[in-house]
């Protein structure tokens, strides 16, 4: 139901958009600058609902990028004994175009306290039209590949590195 709802307000965008492009249109001369003012005017405005979402896509990807990766804190975590502990949990991400936020995870080692591994995720929403109109329930992205990224690699950290959670 929700594609047919999606393929609904694309067609009636790209009707408007058509339509808007057609009106503006007969403000220009015929010229050679006709065609690739329509063009330009009409993609300009069919991306216009989700700009947000492909301007914070750039963003999100570039913030996974740099942050999102694993920091080890000992040289080698394996058959360590550790305590789990999180920082800010779902913390907004200020300064990008759509919502994102940042969940930060700390592995400390119970014998000596020190940090064993630390790493954060980041969860990206979708943008003010997914939100608008309501069609997902976690409001995901409609522009953006994996709405998630994380340090771990598609197993848990402590399987992967070899060191045991206690809590």
């Amino acid at each position: 139901m929700t594609g047919i709802l999606l393929l609904v307000v694309f067609g009636l965008w790209a009707w408007a958009c058509n339509a808007i492009t057609r009106v503006v249109l007969r403000k220009v001369p015929s010229s050679s600058w006709r065609k690739p003012v329509a063009c330009t005017l009409f993609i300009a405005l069919l991306v216009l609902p989700v700009i947000d979402e492909i301007i914070g896509g750039f963003q999100f990807r570039a913030l996974c990028e740099k942050n999102a990766t694993l920091r080890l804190g000992v040289k080698n975590p394996a058959g360590r004994v550790t305590r789990y502990s999180d920082g800010p949990i779902d913390a907004p991400v200020a300064g990008a175009a759509i919502p994102v936020s940042r969940s930060h995870i700390e592995y400390h080692d119970v014998a000596t306290g020190e940090l064993v591994a630390q790493l954060d995720r980041y969860v990206a929403k979708g943008g003010v039209l997914v939100r608008t109109l309501g069609i997902s329930e976690n409001n995901s992205p409609l522009t953006i590949g994996s709405s998630s990224c994380s340090g771990e690699k598609g197993i848990t950290l402590p399987v992967q590195l070899g060191f045991e959670v206690i809590n």
